[in-house]
């Protein structure tokens, strides 16, 4: 009989404060969440997190990148935005009814 996986990915919108409420974390990567979490059932208090690689591009470039604030560090470049996409992962720590960045996640804003 085969392990049961203890890896699960979940899917957030970026809350203001750095805080992820459960209820509003899903199992669908949705395109309008820009959040991925990464959760081991091991380590139950803890997830890591990353831009959700299906998030809009579009949206995210067009208005999006200020909602980010609170869970990633960027710098923003002089010109034009072309693409962002995820370059370290971040920390959550579990609490009472969701999740607080811990360390926020990188991400390269070209």
């Amino acid at each position: 009989m085969a392990p049961l996986p203890t890896l699960f990915f979940r899917y957030a919108p970026a809350q203001e404060g750095g805080f992820i409420e459960e209820r509003k974390v899903v199992t669908d990567a949705l395109p309008q969440l820009p959040i991925m979490l990464t959760v081991d059932l091991r380590i139950p208090d803890r997830a890591t997190f990353i831009l959700n690689p299906y998030v809009n591009q579009a949206k995210l470039i067009g208005d999006g990148l200020e909602q980010l604030r609170d869970y990633f560090d960027f710098t923003l470049p002089a010109g034009k935005i072309a693409s962002v996409t995820a370059a370290e992962a971040g920390q959550l720590r579990r609490q009472y009814d969701g999740w607080e960045v811990i360390r926020p996640a990188q991400l390269l804003v070209r």
